[in-house]
């Protein structure tokens, strides 16, 4: 009680309250000499492992709902699944409630050409028959999947030119 009086001469107030002057008095009838917090330990409150889980489950999955990733995360707290979806991934708004606030205004129609135009007329033809020509084959690496499809284009521009030879 008399250090309440004393530290409430000095700080008025803004004087800390009994509760913590007792604990302090207490700290220095220990022999505690520092008045500064302890170090921590530095460890995350959310690891790299817990927000990569739920990042790899929403990226598998776009449509689920925070009632299902508690289930398929049942060894983290929901509070630290909402902290990792706000904190750690920057997921702030729900795509359902931003739908629901978008309005005519905010829409806009876009017209798309019958074709894609980073495609030639003849690419229609050729990409079935490739399609055709690499069904049921495996590939080791892409490097043989590269050689395959450049010696199919090879026989196609064989063919090609001899038809073509052939109708002149």
């Amino acid at each position: 009680a008399l250090s309440r009086l004393k530290l409430t001469e000095v700080y008025g107030k803004s004087c800390i309250d009994v509760k913590n002057i007792r604990k302090w008095c207490r700290e220095f009838a220990a022999g505690c000499t520092e008045i500064h917090d302890e170090g921590r330990s530095e460890r995350p409150s959310i690891s790299d492992k817990t927000a990569a889980k739920v990042e790899q489950i929403l990226h598998e999955n776009q449509q689920i709902n925070l009632n299902d990733l508690y289930i398929l995360v049942p060894e983290v707290s929901p509070s630290t699944i909402h902290r990792v979806l706000s904190e750690k991934l920057q997921y702030h708004v729900c795509t359902r409630w931003f739908l629901r606030m978008l309005t005519e205004d905010h829409k806009q129609d876009i017209t798309h050409p019958p074709y894609s135009l980073d495609l030639a007329p003849s690419d229609y033809h050729l990409f079935p028959k490739l399609k055709e020509h690499l069904a049921g084959m495996h590939f080791s690496n892409d490097n043989k999947v590269k050689d395959e499809v450049q010696c199919f284009l090879n026989d196609m521009v064989v063919n090609l030119s001899s038809t073509s030879s052939s109708i002149t």
